[in-house]
């Protein structure tokens, strides 16, 4: 042992060696279990939530898995948490630039439904502003595609920047990018940067796809209503027949979502009921009456055009289908704006009596004149119950089962009559062609014609009674319910009749 102690005396490195050599081994040790560890740990994290492995892969993958990569993050975006939301947009943000342009392409596909599913609005906000950059790449691929991803968020998702990268990307050189942007600006538009950049094309750019697109994203450009509506009758005036029809077609469009114009551009629409193109003259009076009472100023203007003889050209017809169904034109945009201006306002009268006196006007012109008493039936009662007497004559007159006057909706007329004709000078002849409407049809029409009876009271539907009588139990395949409105509108006036018996 003595031996032993003094050996070791005599060598101290010995021991510590020993020491030294075991603690490496143990670190070595330590390291791989935890390597193990951690690759075991990312393992499962990547299997239960992909986007950790695509992220992966788009950082240090090859082309090849960059391009999946970036294309699969669009697609499980709306299975991840917003924890890792941010980290998907920024990468997907970054591969924008990828030398590859496959990548970079799918990156601005897969960024927009980041931006969409994002319920930060600035966040998204954010992230547009990101993808606007795509707008500027020298590859032709990637401008198209950030154009499109920059259409898909829906409005309020889009940054200033990015709607103004829009307006300047409507210069782009390809022909396709710059109807991509043009319809992008349709829904991520915002400021007036964008409708100036679209009137400009609407009337300018020498591909009709771009003008066609630069019409629709004025109709639904969130923001800017006066200047587009403005911008759209110009497009009117455009020599280009595409461009004009456009124009006509997003004009109708936007009244349709009742996206109207504020009563700041009532002068200028009140200029433009005068122009010399039909079309913008009705047009014009379409978008004072989606002002409403705040266009009263355009009364007078609106009265002068009830007398314009025109009515759409067959371009105009091709141009929007509709107006092959329903009166349409100056005078006829006239009367309806005039409906939903005048009531209530110190102009009613004005606008009543002018209403009266196109009716009196147009006696061998159906469509016309059922359009005036239309718009006369939403004034006050005094002067709507004039509508009375030529609605219950264009009912009874044109069988709507023949379609005589196409477009009129017979239905509404015979709600109209039920509540403005009793009472009204013209009472017996509204019965007479409610009666006539019910047995022409086998339909909601008849229904309506029916429930209208009912409410027309005793003395003026008991007239009524037998040719009701003889149409219980009659019902068809398109209105089976019409036996029990009929009985209803007989029990109606029998009841009236005997609370007004002595």
């Amino acid at each position: 042992m003595d031996v032993q102690r003094e050996t070791d005396a005599a060598n101290p490195s010995k021991g510590d060696g020993c020491g030294r050599a075991f603690g490496l081994r143990t670190l070595l040790l330590l390291v791989g279990v935890c390597a193990a560890v951690a690759w075991s740990v990312r393992v499962a994290r990547d299997a239960a939530v992909p986007s950790y492995r695509w992220l992966h892969l788009l950082a240090e993958g090859d082309a090849e898995q960059r391009r999946e990569a970036a294309s699969n993050l669009g697609e499980v975006e709306g299975a991840i948490g917003a924890t890792i939301r941010p980290r998907v947009a920024q990468a997907l943000a970054v591969a924008l630039a990828d030398p590859d342009a496959e990548v970079a392409v799918a990156a601005a596909r897969s960024l927009a439904p980041v931006i969409q599913a994002e319920p930060d609005d600035d966040a998204a906000r954010g992230w547009s502003t990101a993808l606007a950059t795509g707008l500027r790449d020298p590859r032709v691929e990637v401008r198209r595609a950030s154009a499109v991803g920059l259409g898909i968020p829906a409005p309020g998702k889009s940054s200033a920047a990015a709607s103004d990268a829009l307006a300047a990307a409507l210069d782009d050189p390809d022909e396709e990018a710059r109807a991509a942007v043009a319809t992008a600006l349709g829904r991520a538009g915002t400021g007036p940067r964008g409708i100036e950049a679209l009137a400009k094309a609407l009337m300018h750019d020498p591909a009709t796809a771009v003008r066609e697109a630069s019409a629709r994203s004025l109709a639904l450009y969130p923001e800017g209503r006066d200047a587009a509506t403005l911008a759209l009758l110009r497009g009117l005036a455009s020599d280009r027949p595409r461009a004009r029809s456009e124009s006509l077609t997003a004009l109708l469009r936007r009244r349709t979502d009742r996206r109207g114009p504020s009563a700041a551009i009532v002068p200028a629409l009140i200029a433009t009921t005068s122009d010399a193109d039909p079309a913008a003259r009705a047009c014009a009076a379409s978008a004072l009456g989606d002002v409403g009472p705040g266009a009263v100023a355009a009364v007078p203007a609106l009265v002068a055009r009830l007398g314009d003889p025109d009515g759409p050209s067959e371009a105009d017809r091709q141009a929007w289908p509709e107006m092959r169904h329903r009166p349409w034109g100056p005078a006829v945009q006239a009367a309806e704006a005039l409906a939903r201006i005048a009531p209530g306002t110190p102009r009613e009268a004005e606008a009543a009596s002018a209403l009266i006196a196109a009716i009196d006007a147009t006696p061998y012109d159906p469509p016309r004149r059922f359009a005036f008493a239309l718009a006369l039936s939403n004034f006050s009662p005094p002067f709507a119950r004039e509508a009375v007497r030529p609605l219950a004559g264009l009912l009874k007159e044109n069988n709507p089962s023949r379609n005589d006057l196409r477009g009129p909706d017979w239905d509404g007329v015979c709600e109209i009559l039920g509540r403005l004709a009793p009472g009204s000078p013209a009472e017996a002849e509204a019965v007479d062609a409610l009666v006539q409407a019910m047995e022409y049809h086998r339909s909601y029409t008849s229904i309506q014609a029916a429930d209208a009876l009912g409410r027309m009271g005793p003395r003026a539907a008991a007239s009524a009674l037998p040719r009701l009588r003889a149409m219980r139990g009659l019902a068809s395949e398109s209105a089976p319910t019409l036996p029990s409105h009929v009985e209803s509108a007989i029990r109606s006036i029998e009841r009236g009749m005997a609370s007004d018996s002595p």
